[in-house]
Parts: C-alpha cells; sequence; structure tokens
C-alpha cells in the first residue's frame, strides 16, 4: 500500500467560536513532531493532544505522542498495542479508543483502548470490518466509523460500523450512499457529516449526513473544492475542511479551508492553511484547531500548524 497516496483518517470533533466568515483567525507554528509522520490520528485528553498511530514516511507507527499546547512541548506516551498507519480514534468517557489503519501487509480490525488513569492500554471487541483509510467521529458516546478500504486495491467501502462502549460491542448501520476512502467525518448534534475522499483514483467532492434519530443519510451540498487526504473540524456549530493530498491528479496539496453551514446548507471559505498538505492528523484546545504532521509534495512532515480565532476554549475530553 502506497501510504503517501491514501489517506488518513482520523478525525477528532472540534468545537471552535468565531472564525467561521472568511478572514477572521491567523496560523503560526508550533513546536514540531519528535519526528516525522504521516496518517496519524489525534484527540484531546486532559487538555494535551495525543498523536497516535500513522507512517514514518514508510512503516506503520505505535508509539504515542503527547503536546501540551500550554508549553508548546512534546512528551512521549506510552506506545499501542500494535503499529498502525491511518488508524481512526474518538474519545469516549475519557478514554481513547484507536480502531482500524494498516498494519504493513494488512487493513485492522483491532480496537485498543487507552486509558490516562491507569496509563495502560486494552483490547476492546474487533471491529466487524478489518479496513484502513476510513474516517470516525464521537456522536452520543459511540464511536461511529464510515468508509475506509481493505488495503490496497480498487475497492472501497460504503460501512458504517458503531461501536458502544457501554454495551461493548459493534452494530452496523445502513450504508452510506457513496463508497470511499480518504474520506473525513465529524459529528454536529445529532447528526454525522462524511466529506471528501476519493474512489477510482478520482477526488470527491461528496457530502453526505447520517441522522443517528431517524437512522437514514441524505445528500449534502458539494464540497467546492473537490479532495482526499483532508482534515475536518467543528466550527461554531459548521462543518470546517481542511487542506488535502496531493498524487492523483496534481502536483501541489491542499491548502484551502472550506465552511459548510448546516442551517443555510451553504458553503465559505476560510483562512487557508500556511502550507498545503494532507494525511494529517486535526484537533483542537484552547479555541486553536492544531494541524500536526502529514504530507506535501516534498514528503513526510514534522510540523504543527496552529489556527487562532480569537477566541478561547478547551474542553478536553477530544469532543
Amino acid at each position: 500500500m502506497n501510504a503517501r497516496k491514501e489517506n488518513v483518517c482520523t478525525l477528532v470533533a472540534i468545537l471552535l467560536t468565531g472564525a467561521a466568515h472568511a478572514g477572521a483567525g491567523t496560523w503560526t507554528s508550533g513546536a514540531p513532531l519528535p519526528s516525522a509522520r504521516q496518517g496519524a490520528a489525534a484527540a484531546i485528553i486532559g487538555g494535551k493532544i495525543y498523536v497516535v498511530g500513522g507512517y514514518d514516511c514508510s512503516r506503520p507507527l505505535s508509539n504515542v505522542e503527547i503536546y501540551d499546547p500550554a508549553t508548546d512541548r512534546w512528551e512521549s506516551g506510552l506506545a499501542m498495542p500494535q503499529a498502525r498507519g491511518t488508524p481512526c480514534c474518538g474519545v469516549v468517557s475519557g478514554k481513547l479508543y484507536v480502531v482500524g489503519g494498516y498494519s504493513g501487509d494488512r487493513a485492522l480490525n483491532t480496537l485498543a483502548i487507552f486509558d490516562p488513569t491507569t496509563n495502560t492500554w486494552s483490547t476492546g471487541p474487533s471491529m466487524p470490518t478489518p479496513r484502513c483509510n476510513a474516517a470516525a467521529a464521537v456522536l452520543g458516546d459511540k464511536l461511529y466509523v464510515v468508509g475506509g478500504m481493505p488495503g490496497g486495491g480498487p475497492v472501497r467501502y460504503d460501512i458504517l460500523e458503531v461501536f458502544d462502549p457501554v454495551e461493548n460491542k459493534w452494530t452496523t448501520g445502513p450504508p452510506m450512499p457513496s463508497a470511499r476512502a480518504g474520506l473525513a467525518a465529524v459529528a454536529i448534534g445529532n447528526r454525522l457529516y462524511a466529506v471528501g475522499g476519493e474512489r477510482d483514483f478520482h477526488y470527491l467532492d461528496v457530502l453526505e449526513i447520517f441522522d443517528s434519530e431517524t437512522n437514514t443519510w441524505t445528500a449534502g451540498p458539494p464540497l467546492p473544492t473537490p479532495r482526499f487526504s483532508l482534515g475536518a473540524t467543528v466550527l461554531d456549530g459548521k462543518l470546517c475542511t481542511l487542506g488535502g493530498g496531493c498524487g492523483f491528479e496534481e502536483l501541489s496539496c491542499q491548502q484551502a479551508m472550506e465552511v459548510y453551514d448546516p442551517v443555510t446548507g451553504t458553503w465559505a471559505a476560510g483562512p487557508s492553511l500556511r502550507t498545503g498538505h494532507g494525511d494529517f492528523a486535526v484537533t483542537i484546545c484552547g479555541g486553536k484547531i492544531f494541524v500536526i504532521g502529514g504530507y506535501s509534495i516534498s514528503g513526510c512532515m514534522d510540523t504543527v500548524e496552529i489556527f487562532d480565532p480569537g477566541k478561547r476554549q478547551c474542553r478536553g475530553d477530544g469532543q
């Protein structure tokens, strides 16, 4: 599998205010990662950013790096039991759930659970479908995993699988209308928003919305810039998409921030990333978006880009 051409999924729901209109806020740089990596996932626990898995530009990683936004410093955490590139993750009730990804020779369905109170990893029930390059979000204290692929080759999944930590089991939801990998996902209210991705080596502009109360999917207005290997956050109750990959159809990566307002059903442009790249981890703390690692046309990255919209808030639970 070519890690550079397949995207990370990982995504974490983010709460940010004020910058949904174009031009607001500024981008700056943070302390770089201890080593370059792409295809990682990230989440917030206790006001610190946990970056898990990914690739060191070739091999999948098990190591965990922890960033403290208050001090702009990194430290090493307890490694995962299994190396995995392009995993999905989410935080529920203070625990970090990391699922799926690529081991180097196969897609994974294993679920690793980190408890920060005991500093230990444990194993949960396996996801029904092994896959990498999927996307995930936490919705109603459950982890929703959607899309992805079985490894190399042309197959892309429309599968939606949901893990309930209370029941300690997986269930299968209605399939996403468009099979794809390299997409991003966030939760807003009782809805899951699945955006972008690729299929048949073409970038997609697809936005599809799952309503957990009616258990149905609907189509939203298309993403203005088709892309895969993008990141997604929630910006003042709006879907914010960031960056995107390079490799199939062009020689540069995306810098765009595009924001969808579920109330008005419209897209608007936001402040672009400083560097065009994709396959990065993204999360938020202190009201700032952190875009971590990834790849650009020049290769694997150790950079940390920070977007400050001018209002501080940190829930510290990865949601």
